[in-house]
């Protein structure tokens, strides 16, 4: 449970709000999104005050605030107070607006537009009273149970009546089939919501990938997040789940086996045959203890001591990019 207080308090990173009706699957995206582990998802509670998850994504704060589905609590959407409530108030600070739809229940689909359509009032009003046009998300959620309409039909039920208001006041509605059962869907929704964050890590990783002529490069973290790719995406995620579990070998085992993890933190592992090389190196994050980005590079077509001389390069580059 958080405090007004809390919701008010300064934040340089992204702040996105999760508002439904109640049994949608708020908590349970709230929960995968900060951790990518569906089992944690699954072992959710209805919740009955406003949690909030903070995580890193690309090395930027990420704060995920869960709203309640009680109609009593949607119901401060409705009221004229001079006082805010708690849910004006996120509305109003929030970068991201994200409202979940149950694709299954579609006996419901009536109020929770009803909701939805209150919701994207509140939104005009804001953008009328200061000009900022919020981010809005739709979620076609429960993806994975055989009676879930498609993200399409479920687009064409909740957007297309609203487009008039949402021309008028420049809102664009972006909508995600999602399911916590694949992960990768809400993954999808991340990337969307970093876009503009993520899109300088393109960039330098598709730049490393023609320079090297590699098969691939991948740039991740410490939480298993697939931050940028060039070439082969599987091969890349499957390489940075590998070397993560590899890396907790490595600090965990005792310390004679640890000659490669230096002074800094820094862990690099070279794989390198006849025919095939792949670089993986970790860069710790100043002042982050237990985060840190992953480059891989695999199977460049260059010759090895020319590779190892230029990643000292790229890791400024990288530095500098996240500041």
């Amino acid at each position: 449970m958080i405090s007004q207080g809390a919701i008010k308090e300064n934040n340089t990173g992204k702040r996105i709000l999760i508002i439904g009706l109640g049994g949608v699957g708020k908590t349970s995206i709230g929960l995968l999104m900060k951790t990518m582990n569906k089992e944690i998802a699954e072992k959710t509670v209805p919740s009955i005050s406003i949690e909030k998850y903070d995580r890193k994504f690309a090395g930027r704060k990420v704060s995920l605030f869960v709203t309640p589905g009680q109609k009593r609590f949607l119901f401060s959407l409705f009221r004229r107070v001079s006082k805010k409530s708690m849910l004006i108030e996120l509305l109003e600070r929030a970068d991201v607006i994200i409202y979940v739809v149950d694709s299954s229940d579609y006996n419901r689909f009536p109020e929770m537009f009803e909701y939805f359509k209150i919701l994207v009032e509140k939104i005009a009003d804001i953008v009328s009273k200061n000009g900022v046009v919020k981010k809005l998300i739709l979620l076609a959620h429960k993806q994975d149970l055989p009676n879930a309409l498609s993200e399409k039909v479920v687009e064409e039920y909740f957007v297309k009546p609203l487009e008039p208001i949402l021309k008028r006041y420049g809102i664009n509605v972006e909508v995600f089939g999602t399911t916590i059962y694949k992960p990768i869907t809400l993954l999808r929704v991340l990337y969307s919501i970093m876009a503009e964050e993520l899109e300088n890590y393109e960039s330098i990783v598709k730049k490393i990938g023609v320079k090297f002529s590699a098969e691939a490069v991948f740039l991740g973290d410490s939480e298993g997040i697939l931050i940028a790719n060039y070439g082969d995406s599987e091969l890349s995620w499957n390489l940075l789940l590998f070397f993560l579990k590899l890396k907790k070998i490595i600090e965990e085992v005792p310390t004679y086996v640890q000659t490669i993890v230096n002074p800094n933190r820094q862990i690099e592992v070279l794989f390198h045959s006849k025919n095939k090389v792949l670089l993986i190196l970790n860069i710790p994050i100043a002042g982050e203890d237990d985060y840190s980005i992953v480059l891989g590079i695999v199977n460049p077509q260059v010759r090895l001591d020319f590779l190892l001389s230029e990643i000292k390069k790229i890791v400024v580059k990288l530095a500098l990019n996240r500041r």
